[in-house]
């Protein structure tokens, strides 16, 4: 059992310094995330560590709308004081979404439907 100090200011100008229990913090953090509808039976996908009240978010999830909603389950979990996502969320095409440059745009796949040619630009058939 991991036990770390958070510092806070009170008032009157002195530092209470209370004791976090990580792994308790930890499982309550897993525990929200499997118990909301759009987690369930998908534990594998995210993981949570803690030092010092913070939650670490790492893992994959296929959209950013999951990976955002993972970070405001955790947030709202008592004790929690701040939230670090380093959730990487992958594209449809299995690739993470950052390295996905040969995943063709909503534009670019346009664009291919069109040529050029020396009398203007013409859609292909």
């Amino acid at each position: 059992m991991v036990h770390c100090a958070i510092p806070m200011r009170r008032d009157d100008g002195f530092v209470l310094v209370p004791r976090v229990n990580e792994d308790s913090l930890r499982r309550e953090a897993e525990h929200a995330l499997a118990n909301h509808p759009h987690f369930r039976g998908r534990g594998k996908w995210i993981r949570c560590d803690c030092c010092e009240g913070a939650i670490r978010l790492s893992g994959r999830v296929p959209s950013y709308y999951l990976k955002q909603l993972a970070q405001e389950v955790v947030r709202k979990v008592p004790r929690v004081t701040l939230v670090e996502n380093q959730i990487v969320v992958t594209s449809p095409y299995g690739k993470v979404a950052s390295d996905a440059d040969d995943i063709p745009s909503a534009h670019e796949s346009a664009a291919a439907d069109f040529t050029r040619s020396s009398t203007g630009v013409t859609k292909k058939r």
